[in-house]
């Protein structure tokens, strides 16, 4: 079965080739897609997969990523890279100086259309942890920074300390995955 991820990103991509089922024909296509503005992960992938359904008319896979501090409800979310690009460095740690609670979680939900669904399927994947903001400063100028300063429950390495380990076994992304194999191993 041919599924084409709608991607201009190889780690999202690579990430998905990894853990999609061996009996889906995965390709990819960076199209152009409307993103609609709502902290709602699921809402925005779906209406994506709906677009890039109507673009080019075969069975697709979208996703979108949110990150969300358990002290600040639904914050950033679906808004990570902008509140990253309008804060900075800076700006991340600041929001947790004097904070208690530095737990979070990084949140992916994928989203699969094609021509037998009137609506799209979506599956929602969640890796809880925390947030050391000590870590920011690794972070490169041209980086998002939340995989530099996530520790996944259970562990004491950062995403990018473990980045290979974090793929293969915690992220948030396979764990959607894994998701929507169990659901489209139904129909294949």
């Amino acid at each position: 079965m041919k599924i084409t991820f709608i991607t201009g990103n190889k780690g999202k991509l690579k990430e998905i080739q990894t853990n999609i089922s061996s009996r889906i024909n995965l390709v990819s296509q960076d199209i152009d897609i409307m993103e609609i503005q709502s902290q709602n992960l699921e809402e925005i992938s779906k209406n994506k997969a709906k677009q890039a359904f109507e673009k080019i008319g075969e069975a697709v896979l979208v996703d979108d990523t949110g990150v969300f501090f358990n002290y600040y409800p639904d914050f950033p979310g679906a808004f990570a890279k902008f509140v990253y690009k309008s804060l900075g460095k800076d700006g991340i740690k600041k929001l947790f100086d004097g904070v208690q609670d530095n737990t979070g979680s990084m949140q992916t939900a994928i989203s699969y259309m094609d021509g037998n669904l009137s609506e799209p399927v979506c599956f929602l994947g969640i890796a809880e942890g925390k947030f050391e903001t000590h870590h920011l400063d690794q972070v490169p100028n041209d980086s998002l920074p939340y995989n530099y300063i996530f520790v996944p429950n259970g562990y004491t390495q950062t995403v990018t300390e473990n980045y290979e380990y974090w793929q293969k076994n915690l992220s948030q992304r396979k764990k959607a995955i894994e998701k929507f194999n169990k659901w489209i191993s139904k129909f294949i």
